[in-house]
């Protein structure tokens, strides 16, 4: 049974025999995949042994089918191992079989675009998250991430007239109106701030409270 199996992996473990539980595990990993396969990698993890820890991660890849669960889980496997490009590949390949990335799933792999040195594909999926976002702190975690990731290395100017092209070359709306203050807040350039929010309650009304609010 499971728990007889856990049962005896640990007393392995307690005795220091790794590889004596990692052993079991393997030649039971077809019956249970993704709970076994994963336990022996956060074994072979724990233990510092990281060649053996991709090995099995590379092996549970076999296994992936349909289970978004076992993505995402391997994903986060490589990236534990400091490869965020291979957990990236992961959540394309995902996305590519005709998953919808959940919020969560997206959230992970901005942070994996960021720690692979990607930060504009970082900026690119929190704007895209933002854009379809209605949760209130969902919508102002994405913000502050766009602002975050726009400002880094002292980019704010070319930040700034990137996001004026989006503005304004796309569909203007409220929301957009308003990151586009944060935008200028954020910079201290409180003229264009003023203007922008002159902009706004020309084109939706309202006051200058309801835009900074």
């Amino acid at each position: 049974t499971p728990e007889a199996l856990h049962r005896l992996v640990e007393s392995y473990l307690s005795l220091g025999l790794t590889n004596e539980a990692l052993a079991m595990l393997q030649e039971r990993m077809p019956v249970d995949p993704e709970r076994l396969g994963l336990a022996a990698f956060e074994i072979s993890l724990g233990a510092g042994a990281y060649s053996d820890a991709r090995e099995q991660l590379s092996q549970l890849e076999q296994y992936l089918g349909d289970s978004e669960t076992l993505y995402v889980r391997i994903a986060d496997g490589w990236e534990q191992l400091g490869r965020p490009d291979e957990a990236i590949r992961l959540i394309e390949e995902m996305q590519a079989s005709g998953v919808t990335l959940s919020y969560d799933d997206k959230i992970k792999l901005a942070s994996f675009y960021e720690a692979a040195g990607r930060p504009q594909a970082a900026y690119d999926l929190f704007y895209e998250i933002w854009l379809a976002e209605t949760n209130l702190p969902r919508l102002k975690f994405a913000e502050r991430q766009i602002l975050r990731l726009a400002f880094r290395d002292e980019q704010a100017d070319a930040a700034i007239v990137r996001f004026e092209n989006e503005l304004w070359g796309g569909e203007p709306s409220a929301k957009k109106f308003e990151l586009l203050v944060l935008f200028y807040a954020r910079n201290r350039d409180v003229a264009s701030a003023q203007a922008t929010i002159d902009k706004y309650v020309e084109a939706y009304g309202g006051d200058e409270i309801s835009l900074l609010n």
